[in-house]
């Protein structure tokens, strides 16, 4: 039997009274050509699982293991606190710090540590289940808290109305990358915001747009050819007064003609300085994902994360569970890290609806900003269609 969760998934189905010390039993449906090997590791890790077309479906993330994703959605199915036992070492204490608390009385699932090292999940009434080693199960428990998070805004990822064809009029044409400003008015059909920005075709414009913005204020160059997201002098960053802004137009257009003399440029991107921190860089293409910190420190410290474009927000959540720059970003949970999930799945939502015109998209970086998240720079390429045939 199942029964609804408060959260509206399928929870973990409950053997019959009389069978005290049973198997955890999950109940969910998954892809049937990984049927039997879903089963085979559900059993070796003490999961009886029961696949049902019916049921809630397994996610499963590329790259994950297909024990990390059941052991993720049995955590996540679990109604209240799993917490760690007392008497658990130093090396499971420093692998869950910050993820578990101390296992009290209320706790609905306590975590114990073995003689080999490995910890287990004990429900009441269950036989344990694996957990893995000490990092495998931090791993389940981050992605299991991203899922829960990720399920509160999964339903509020729609795309504006007419997003698709504002797009489409953008992009269609040859083959191209498109300027800064014309691959923000992509993002923002999306429902992507960007910081407040204005095009700048000379120095004085861009003092004028910069008084209208409010200081401080950035300047990125906007050209098909050339993208401050690979050339650092190609932008001009926190510009406090009109003679700085001014400079820094100048500037911006003596490093073009000084790096690449063949650009053609259409003047400045003008936008408000946005001073948050994390920084992200995001990348599609071929219908891949990458998420890593755009930062110098960020980059030497974590490692980016690759996957398959997720098509909602508890696979963006899934996706970040795995990053190892997580520490860096904000609760899951809080108004900013659903901001975040939702801010992703859109941009990721890129390469499904235009699948068969965009070949590349960028965003560096996407800053924090109050609660939400803003692009401040980025750049598409299309492949473009043929005008005669539309192909």
């Amino acid at each position: 039997m199942t029964r609804a969760s408060s959260r509206g998934r399928t929870a973990l189905a409950r053997p019959p009274a009389a069978s005290a010390r049973a198997a955890l039993v999950l109940e969910a449906s998954a892809d049937a050509a990984l049927g039997g090997m879903l089963a085979g590791t559900a059993q070796r890790i003490g999961i009886e699982l029961r696949l049902r077309p019916a049921a809630a479906p397994l996610p499963i993330v590329a790259d994950d293991t297909l024990a990390h994703a059941l052991r993720s959605e049995v955590l996540a199915r679990i109604e209240g606190t799993v917490d760690l036992e007392s008497g658990a070492g130093a090396r499971a204490r420093r692998a869950l710090e910050g993820i578990v608390g101390a296992a009290t009385s209320k706790s609905a699932a306590i975590l114990r540590e073995e003689s080999d090292g490995r910890l287990t999940l004990h429900l009441r009434d269950r036989l344990p289940v694996d957990l893995g080693e000490p990092v495998e199960a931090a791993a389940a428990i981050r992605a299991a808290h991203a899922r829960r998070a990720a399920t509160r805004v999964a339903a509020e990822v729609q795309l504006p109305p007419g997003a698709e064809e504002r797009a489409r009029a953008i992009t269609f044409g040859p083959a191209r990358t498109l300027s800064d400003p014309s691959s923000r008015r992509v993002l923002e059909a999306f429902g992507i915001s960007a910081s407040p920005w204005r095009l700048a075709e000379n120095a004085a414009r861009a003092a004028a747009h910069a008084r209208v913005l409010g200081y401080p204020i950035d300047l990125r160059v906007a050209s098909p050819d050339v993208s401050a997201i690979d050339e650092a002098r190609f932008s001009a960053i926190e510009l406090r007064t009109p003679g700085e802004v001014r400079e820094g137009f100048r500037a911006i257009a003596r490093e073009v003609r000084r790096l690449a003399p063949n650009a053609r440029t259409l003047g400045v991107t003008v936008s408000r300085h946005v001073p948050g921190t994390p920084r992200l860089r995001l990348a599609l293409e071929a219908n891949r994902l990458r998420i890593e910190l755009d930062d110098a420190i960020g980059r030497k410290l974590s490692r980016p994360v690759l996957a398959s474009a997720p098509a909602d927000t508890a696979a963006v959540a899934s996706i970040l569970a795995s990053f190892e720059g997580r520490d860096a970003l904000p609760d899951l949970a809080s108004a900013s890290g659903r901001a975040l999930l939702e801010a992703i799945a859109r941009f990721a939502r890129l390469s499904l609806v235009l699948a068969d015109t965009l070949t590349a998209a960028e965003i560096a970086p996407l800053a924090p900003r109050g609660d939400g998240w803003l692009v401040l720079g980025t750049r598409l390429t299309v492949r473009g269609v043929d005008v005669t045939t539309g192909s």
